[in-house]
């Protein structure tokens, strides 16, 4: 098991995500175990699910693309880490996260962050997000269909927001040291994105445009490589 889902405990614990919780994608099961310590009666799905490792659950075939094999409010939480990039239907996907959450259960997404410092110079120079960013072999579909919808901060929200889901917290791990050695162009990239929305007439979409400016220059989303979005069920 290559990734590290040592942050879990932290969002478990402060968002009180407790009871039944869909892990989907689970790949080899990291984050399996970490959720079992809390009690919590885990729920393990993948495309891929010959991948599974965790001894003593089980690892359920589900395609995030289509509509998923569970009853209307049947969780208490979703992890869905670094799975939202690779799937073709992300409006579909967010829907069905809706349907089967309980009222007032909580989603929580891990992508690739796109807006962390280093990676917006890397795309302004290379029109890639990052050194490890391939584009998919036009030829070639992998079954768990690779980064082929990258979301940058403000499009998932877009996307959670249109799905009945509200924002309650917006962070980020994994620190890029390239980034901290671009801190001087913050001042410039802020008065371009701030003339970029004082331009906006609709009050009620500026104070929105307002809020989402915080988020991305807040220091997770500009030093950080992996977004963190926890959202509620209203």
């Amino acid at each position: 098991m290559k990734k590290n889902y040592a942050y879990i405990d932290r969002f478990i614990q402060k968002h009180r995500i407790a009871g039944r919780v869909l892990d989907l994608p689970a790949g080899t099961g990291a984050k399996a175990d970490p959720l079992r310590q809390f009690g919590i009666e885990v729920y393990s799905a993948d495309i891929c699910p010959q991948r599974f490792q965790i001894k003593g659950l089980k690892c359920q075939y589900v395609d995030m693309n289509l509509p998923l094999p569970y009853e209307d409010g049947f969780f208490d939480g979703i992890w869905c880490a670094e799975g939202i990039e690779h799937i073709e239907n992300q409006f579909g996907f967010m829907r069905e996260c809706f349907r089967i959450l309980k009222p007032r259960g909580k989603i929580i997404i891990t992508t690739p962050n796109l807006l962390y410092l280093w990676a917006r110079v890397y795309y302004l120079l290379t029109g890639y997000h990052g050194p490890k960013e391939k584009f998919p072999a036009e030829l070639t579909r992998r079954i768990d269909g690779g980064h082929i919808n990258l979301l940058s901060y403000p499009k998932l929200r877009y996307i959670l927001a249109n799905n009945g889901f509200s924002i309650i917290e917006v962070n980020s791990v994994n620190l890029s040291r390239n980034s901290l050695i671009w801190f001087w162009i913050i001042p410039l990239m802020y008065l371009t994105s701030y003339a970029k929305h004082i331009i906006e007439k609709n009050p009620e979409k500026r104070k929105r445009e307002t809020l989402i400016r915080q988020d991305t220059f807040s220091l997770p989303l500009l030093f950080c490589k992996k977004l963190i979005l926890i959202a509620e069920k209203t």
